[in-house]
Parts: structure tokens; sequence; C-alpha cells
């Protein structure tokens, strides 16, 4: 990759673990945390389908990261895949057993991409605290009546460096299948936030496949969507997990 970011394209995994240590998303309420797909160029200019996560708000609104739809074919008019999933259990012998992750595809045709000001959509890369978008679906997902939508905090975050409960939910489409969890949930235990940014050194780590990922937060005793996954940075001294707060600068 030429950037520290895994951000230069759509198309930015490699086959990785996900949430590493991660813990099965089996709550009903991370289903608003979703997969979803696109086209776009790689770095030969080939069009190839690219995977990010997305966390949907309503029936046609998500929230994602930019740097999933610069170069995507989807500010051209093309469709979004959309995989919205949900858990299978049994009971046997008293005990609640997992039969696995069952994703359902949901497609829409493309809406309006709302970018933050000063991202570059033909561009190839998008600044740490830019790298956030809500995209407008053209038609409401076919969702159950009792779907869980993500709550969203529009105000200034409090101190993240307190012990706040934080805790990044993803759907890896590279995670390994044979345990039947895609989705995966680790809360954060070692956060700072510097402006829009926010430097993870937590025990649990993301990994290529991750972006886009929905960071929750417990406030006011609820759970509200504060930001997405960015990727990984790293230096000579060190890597860290790179997560993007909204903090009330989503657009409409």
């Amino acid at each position: 990759m030429k950037s520290i970011f895994y951000t230069l394209t759509f198309l930015f995994f490699s086959i990785a673990n996900a949430l590493n240590p991660g813990t099965p998303a089996t709550a009903k309420g991370w289903e608003s945390v979703t997969l979803i797909s696109a086209e776009g160029p790689d770095d030969s200019g080939d069009l190839v389908k690219g995977y990010c996560n997305a966390t949907l708000i309503d029936r046609k609104t998500m929230i994602t990261a930019a740097h999933c739809f610069v170069q995507s074919t989807v500010l051209t008019g093309a469709p979004i895949g959309i995989e919205v999933g949900q858990y299978k259990f049994i009971e046997k012998d008293g005990q609640l057993i997992n039969l696995g992750y069952r994703m359902t595809q949901k497609f829409s045709v493309s809406g309006k991409v709302n970018f933050l000001s000063g991202v570059n959509p033909n561009g190839k890369t998008v600044r740490p605290e830019l790298d956030i978008v809500v995209v407008k679906l053209n038609s409401e997902l076919d969702l159950p009546a009792d779907f869980i939508f993500a709550k969203v905090w529009n105000k200034s975050l409090p101190n993240l460096n307190s012990n706040l409960n934080v805790t990044i939910v993803s759907v890896n489409p590279f995670e390994t299948i044979s345990h039947m969890n895609t989705k995966l949930y680790a809360g954060l235990n070692s956060i700072r936030q510097n402006g829009y940014v926010i430097e993870s050194r937590s025990t649990s780590r993301v990994a290529q496949g991750d972006s886009g990922a929905g960071v929750f937060a417990t406030l006011d005793g609820q759970t509200y969507l504060i930001g997405v996954v960015k990727g990984a940075a790293s230096s000579i001294i060190g890597s860290w997990d790179v997560l993007v707060a909204h903090e009330g600068r989503l657009p409409n």
C-alpha cells in the first residue's frame, strides 16, 4: 500500500482476521452494522469489487468511512450491495446454541453520498479527520419491523480518555468462516482523542476488512454511534488503530 492507512481506493483488503481478539456480536442491538460492496479501481485502473462496513441509522441512511466511496462507481450511478445479517439460534438442553451467521443480501440503487467539505471524491486518499460519510439510498431497505437502527450521538464527546465504554462492531468479509461468526465486537481499553481523530492502542485491534465499522459508546445510559473505523497506522515506534469521530459534523 502507498499509505500507512488502508485507504487508497475502495479496494483496500487482503485476507486477515477481523477484530482481534473479538467476540461474536450476537445481540440484536448490533444488527445495524452491515457489510456493503461496490466496484472501484485497483492500482492498475481495473474495476474490482471492494467491501466495507456501514451502520444503518434508518431504512435509507447509513454512515461509513469516506474512503470506501472515493473513486467508486457508486458515485456515477452504480448500485451498492448491502448485506444485513442475522444470527440463527436453537435451544438445546436449556442452552442457547449459535448455529451460525446467516446473511441476507439486499441491493439498493445508489443514492447521494454526502462527503464532508475537503474530501475529493476522485482522489486516492482521505484525511483522517474527514474520513466519515453519510450515504442516502434512493429506496428503503426491506427490513423486519423490529429491526434496531443505531442511534447517533450528535454532540461533542466527553473525555474519551476516561473509562467510557467504547466498542467497535465489524462485519469482516475475510474473517474465518469455520466458526461462522463474521460479525464481531471488541471493547477498547486504551484510546485518546485528538480533535476528530481517535487513536486506539487497545488490546483488541482492527484488521483490513474492518474499515467503516461502527464505533459505539455508552453515553447517558444509552449506546450511540460516535464514529467509524478508518484503518491502521504505524511508525518506527509502533502501530495503532485510527478511528474518526463525527461530533455532529455529519451532513444531512
